[in-house]
C-alpha cells in the first residue's frame, strides 16, 4: 500500500493551528461576546474594544514576525503561538472586569500573528509544488471546522457551567492541541528524506498551469505592491471585524442565542469545504478568477446580512450560504495572490506584509461596529460599509494582477 505522502500531515497540522489562531481566538471568541457584555454590563463599544486590542497586538507582532520564526523555527514557533492562544482563554477564565478582558485579547493577539496563513503559506510552499492551493484551502478549513463545531459547545459550555468555566474548558483543549502540532510538523522535506510533491513532474506543473498561477520571475514594483498592499487592507478591515460581530448582528436582531449558535455553526460548515473547493478553483483557473467567483458571493452575503433585521427566514438561508462560501476568501486572499504575484526570491516577504496589512486594516475598522452600533441601535451601516469594502478589495486586486502581467510581459 503506497504511503501517504507526510506533506498532507503538515496539511492537518497547520488546519489544527488555525483551528485555534483564527477559528478560536477570532471567530468562536464572537460567541463569547454577547455573553461578556450582558454578564459584567460592557457596552457595545468597549467589547468590539476587545477585538481592537488583539487586533492591534497582531499588527503589532507581526512586525516581528520574521525574528521570531528565526529564532524558534517554524515547528516550535507554531506550538508556542497556539499557546498565546490558550492563555488568552485562561486569562479569561479569571476576568471579572474589563481590564482584564483587555489583557487577554491582548495576548491572544500575539497567536493571532504568529500562527498565521504565514508560517502555513511558508510550510506549503516548502512541501507542495503541485496542489499548492488545494493544500492551502485545507489548511484554512481548520477555522471553518472551529465556526462549525464550536458555536453550539460554546454556547452549551456557558449555560451549563457559565462564562469562566467555558473558557477554562475551551484553554485546555487548546494546550493539548498545540502538543499534537509540535509532534506533527517538520520544517522542510528534507529533514524526513523527502521531495515537494510535485518535485518530480515540476516542468510538467507548471507548464500545465493557467497563467495566473505560473511562477513570478520578475521583482514587484512600487505600484504592484501599493494595489495589492490596498486590497489586503481593505479585506481586512471586512474580514475580522465582520465575523467578529456576526453574533452581535444576530443577537441585536433578537434571535435566540441557540439560533445565533446555529447560524454560526452552519456558516462554519459550509466555510470548512467551501476552502477546499476555492483551493481547487484557484488551482484550476488561477487566483484573480477564484477571487471574483468567492469576493462576489461575499459581496452578496454582506448585503444579506443589511436585511437580518426583517427576520426572514430566506434572508438568513441566504446569509448563511454566502457567508459561508464568501468567506473563504478572507482567510486565503494572502497566501493565493502571494502565490501568482510574488517571486520565489521575495515569497516570505510578500505573504508577511500582505497579512499585516490585512490586520492594519482589522486594526483601524475594529471598533467602528460597536460603535456604529452605539449610535444607529443597529449594525446594518457596519455591514453595508463591508459591502462597500469587497467591492473596492476585488478592483484593487485586479489591478495588481493586470500591473503583474504587464511586468511579465515586458
Amino acid at each position: 500500500m503506497k504511503r501517504i505522502f507526510y506533506g498532507w500531515v503538515i496539511v492537518f497540522a497547520c488546519a489544527l493551528m488555525l483551528f485555534c489562531s483564527i477559528g478560536m481566538v477570532s471567530n468562536n471568541f464572537s460567541i463569547f461576546m454577547p455573553f461578556i457584555r450582558e454578564e459584567y454590563g460592557i457596552t457595545h463599544a468597549q467589547t468590539s474594544s476587545l477585538v481592537t486590542l488583539r487586533c492591534f497586538m497582531s499588527f503589532a507582532a507581526m512586525w516581528v514576525l520574521g525574528i521570531y520564526y528565526d529564532k524558534f523555527g517554524t515547528r516550535l514557533g507554531i506550538a508556542i503561538a497556539v499557546c498565546f492562544a490558550a492563555t488568552g482563554y485562561l486569562i479569561f477564565s479569571f476576568a471579572h472586569n474589563y481590564m482584564m478582558f483587555c489583557i487577554g485579547a491582548l495576548v491572544m493577539g500575539i497567536c493571532n500573528a504568529f500562527a498565521s496563513m504565514v508560517p502555513a503559506g511558508i510550510l506549503m510552499n516548502k512541501w507542495f509544488i503541485r496542489n499548492k492551493a488545494t493544500a492551502i484551502g485545507i489548511c484554512g478549513a481548520g477555522s471553518g471546522v472551529a465556526m462549525m463545531i464550536m458555536p453550539s459547545i460554546t454556547t452549551k459550555l456557558y449555560e451549563t457551567f457559565g462564562l469562566s468555566q467555558a473558557f477554562r474548558i475551551e484553554c485546555f483543549g487548546m494546550y493539548g492541541l498545540a502538543v499534537i502540532i509540535f509532534l506533527l510538523i517538520r520544517n522542510n522535506p528534507e529533514d524526513m528524506g523527502l521531495k515537494p510533491l510535485g518535485y518530480e513532474d515540476m516542468h510538467e506543473t507548471f507548464k500545465n498551469a493557467p497563467s495566473g498561477l505560473k511562477e513570478a520571475e520578475k521583482p514587484m514594483t512600487k505600484t504592484l505592491w501599493f494595489s495589492t498592499i490596498c486590497a489586503s487592507l481593505i479585506m481586512g478591515a471586512l474580514a475580522n471585524p465582520g465575523y467578529s460581530h456576526l453574533s452581535a448582528l444576530f443577537t441585536s436582531a433578537d434571535f435566540e442565542p441557540m439560533k445565533v449558535a446555529m447560524m454560526i455553526s452552519s456558516i462554519g460548515f459550509i466555510l470548512t469545504f467551501s476552502k477546499l473547493v476555492l483551493g481547487r478553483l484557484v488551482d484550476r483557473v488561477g487566483g484573480l478568477k477564484g477571487s471574483y467567483v468567492f469576493g462576489g458571493i461575499l459581496f452578496i452575503g454582506h448585503i444579506f446580512c443589511c436585511l437580518v433585521y426583517i427576520n426572514n427566514a430566506l434572508v438568513n438561508f441566504a446569509i448563511i450560504i454566502c457567508m459561508g462560501f464568501g468567506y473563504a476568501i478572507t482567510t486565503l486572499s494572502s497566501t493565493i495572490w502571494s502565490n501568482d504575484i510574488a517571486n520565489k526570491s521575495n515569497y516570505s516577504l510578500v505573504i508577511r506584509r500582505l497579512q499585516t496589512a490585512q490586520q492594519a486594516g482589522a486594526l483601524v475598522f475594529s471598533t467602528v461596529p460597536g460603535a456604529l452600533a452605539d449610535i444607529f441601535d443597529s449594525y446594518m451601516p457596519a455591514y453595508a460599509l463591508f459591502t462597500v469594502f469587497m467591492a473596492l478589495s476585488l478592483i484593487m486586486i485586479s489591478i495588481s494582477y493586470k500591473l503583474k502581467a504587464s511586468i511579465e510581459r515586458s
